[in-house]
């Protein structure tokens, strides 16, 4: 992939207890509260769910956190290994998006330390669209493994685990009803994507992604192939999608010129981010994207 996992060697022992700076994603490293449960989270989305379940009984320290930053070009400080090393509980993405960590992981071995790859626990394999955050139907299925976990580290608050993650779940009805809502434009439409970032909620959202190749191999950091991109180009001049979906944080020289396309055919665009934004629970980050939506998409 693209840059994607790529990881700066880890170093010595004494300079990662000397280091405590995260390059390229905004953090530094937590001071665990006394009593708490040291949780890293590779992606902040993951972090976001596990402080609202854990609560006062969880440090939590995300590594890839800033919108503005291509998460495919992270690359792991000394830093980053020493929280890593530190934690009892670590929340990865899987499936290829994030290897650094399990080189991380391996690098520092702690005995009880729980790795938690959300991927492979929601079924998916090898080569399968890695942005699993984006599906709601995991959403549920991710709390409930996090609040299980923090369990078992912590089993006397099991009883507050399991509350918090009741409440949270109720705050996804909104959520689940704004997608329905937004189902009613986008089910059975055509929709085009230069990165298949989105593309478990336009599944969702019952709508067909078109051109997967050409999204896969910017993904990947490839040269989409030539047949590929004048069937993008044919797909955008001839009206055949009604929005094309960006990722905002990475800068691709063909995606961008498929952007402009979009533009001069008079086609909306909707940017998506892989990082939560600053400031922003994870529900209101994804109704404000359904929202932008619906904002975008064509009348008539």
């Amino acid at each position: 992939m693209r840059g994607r996992g790529s990881f700066a060697a880890v170093a010595p022992l004494g300079l990662l207890l000397a280091t405590t700076a995260l390059a390229g994603c905004g953090s530094t490293t937590a001071n665990i509260r006394p009593g708490t449960i040291s949780v890293v989270a590779a992606e902040n989305q993951y972090g976001s769910i596990a402080r609202t379940i854990g609560g006062k009984y969880v440090t939590v320290t995300s590594l890839l956190t800033n919108p503005n930053t291509d998460p495919h070009e992270f690359e792991a400080s000394a830093g980053t290994a020493e929280t890593v090393s530190r934690a009892q509980l670590v929340i990865k993405n899987g499936l290829g998006y994030d290897t650094w960590v399990d080189k991380l992981l391996g690098a520092s071995p702690r005995p009880g330390r729980i790795v938690f790859s959300v991927g492979s626990f929601l079924g998916k394999k090898t080569g399968a669209n890695p942005h699993v955050w984006y599906e709601p139907a995991g959403w549920p299925k991710v709390a409930g493994r996090i609040a299980a976990d923090l369990s078992r580290l912590a089993p006397s608050h099991k009883a507050y685990f399991q509350t918090r993650e009741a409440s949270w779940l109720k705050t996804l009805q909104p959520i689940y009803s704004a997608i329905a809502q937004v189902r009613k434009l986008t089910a059975g439409q055509r929709v085009i994507a230069t990165e298949p970032v989105y593309g478990y909620m336009l599944a969702a959202l019952g709508a067909t992604s078109l051109d997967p190749t050409f999204q896969r191999a910017i993904m990947n950091g490839t040269d989409p192939p030539p047949s590929s991109v004048a069937r993008f180009e044919t797909d955008l001049r001839d009206h055949r999608a009604r929005m094309l979906f960006y990722n905002s944080q990475v800068s691709d020289p063909t995606a961008n010129t498929m952007r402009a396309a979009a533009r001069q055919s008079g086609i909306p665009i909707v940017g998506v981010t892989e990082t939560q934004p600053p400031n922003l629970t994870f529900l209101r980050w994804q109704d404000g994207q359904l929202k932008a939506i619906v904002r975008a998409w064509p009348r008539g």
